[in-house]
């Protein structure tokens, strides 16, 4: 009986063993994370904010190009001596100046508040691995015009909240490095190259529109108007026999549709062909008369505009809005397009 007893003696023994071994284990995990974390509080309690590019605040006025890239395509925005900032890929239709001044002083002060991660295979935890790797940040260059590069960087996620100055935490590194940060800044990079077309390019108030005629590239012809600024509606002319309007104001959208004019792309007018384009005129009590022409193609819509004057006071402006919008084809929304191809039965009442 007492041999028997052994064996389960020296079981109890190694059990014992083990478990200790284990627990001796667990400590010294639990003691390693707990001083990696000390020292990583005590890194972020004497970490100074700095800024990422020092000294590129005093340089802005030298920024003569502004590079984006990302997993949607890339393109680039140019000062072109006297003419303004252009988007080169886009034959340098204007750039929006918001944009650009945006972009170049959300880098220069952007402010670096804790070093993150700077293993590579992590980096794409916080939206910063490479668009040229596949990634998802966006990778923004400023450049002098010399071509120096000022400024480098890829912006990764950033947080929906912001501080009371209007600053939120985004993560950033620069390009040439795999350190990334956690920054705070006004920054809100723009990858999409709509965002960077000068939209500023139409600008017709309510108030001054007499008139609006829809000449579509099928059906009838119509026109709706109103004899003065003072008269909130527009009416339809020459309304068919026995029918009426759908309800009061119905009018007023195609009518208007002029003052809303936004569009998300642009192309070289001479690219598409116009030759059986629906038009839409729209005439101003002080003699201005816009006309757009729109066609489709691979089911996108897009206008291209021209302006005259009906009389003297008007041909300044028709000079002024001709130079900026010849030769340009504008791509729009579907919301847009489908208000300038109102038909006149959309305006009526049912049978």
């Amino acid at each position: 009986m007492a041999d028997a007893a052994k064996p389960a003696t020296r079981f109890n023994r190694r059990q014992r063993i083990v478990i200790a071994l284990g627990g001796a284990t667990l400590l010294a995990v639990v003691f390693a994370a707990l001083a990696t974390m000390q020292r990583a509080d005590e890194m972020a309690r004497h970490f100074e904010p700095r800024p990422l590019f020092p000294g590129l605040t005093e340089r802005l006025n030298d920024v003569n190009e502004i590079a984006i890239e990302s997993a949607e395509g890339s393109f680039h925005v140019r000062l072109r001596d006297d003419q303004g900032w252009a988007v080169v890929e886009r034959d340098f239709f204007p750039a929006d100046l918001g944009t650009m001044r945006a972009t170049a002083i959300g880098i220069a002060e952007l402010e670096l508040v804790e070093a993150k991660t700077a293993r590579a295979e992590w980096l794409g935890q916080l939206g910063l691995e490479a668009p040229a790797d596949g990634g998802e940040a966006i990778r923004i260059v400023l450049s002098d015009a010399a071509g120096n590069v000022m400024a480098d960087l890829l912006v990764g996620d950033s947080q929906a909240t912001a501080d009371a100055q209007g600053r939120r935490d985004i993560y950033v590194r620069r390009t040439d490095q795999t350190q990334a940060w956690r920054a705070r800044s006004f920054l809100s990079p723009q990858a999409d190259l709509g965002a960077w077309l000068d939209k500023n390019v139409l600008d017709i108030a309510r108030e001054r529109i007499g008139a609006t005629t829809v000449r579509p590239a099928a059906g009838p012809t119509f026109s709706v108007s109103r004899a003065s600024p003072h008269e909130t509606d527009f009416q339809l002319v020459d309304m068919p026999t026995g029918r009426e309007l759908l309800y009061p104001g119905v009018t007023d959208s195609v009518a208007t549709a002029i003052t809303r004019f936004d569009f998300e792309d642009v192309r070289a007018q001479g690219e598409l062909d116009f030759g059986a384009a629906a038009e839409i005129e729209t005439r101003t009590f002080d003699g201005l008369i816009v006309t757009l022409h729109m066609t489709v193609e691979d089911g996108v819509h897009w206008a291209a505009i021209s302006v005259e004057a009906g009389t003297d006071e008007a041909q300044t402006e028709a000079q002024t809005l001709n130079a900026q919008l010849a030769g340009w084809a504008f791509k729009l929304s579907q919301f847009q397009a489908d208000t300038f191809l109102t038909t006149r039965e959309s305006l009526l009442a049912p049978l």
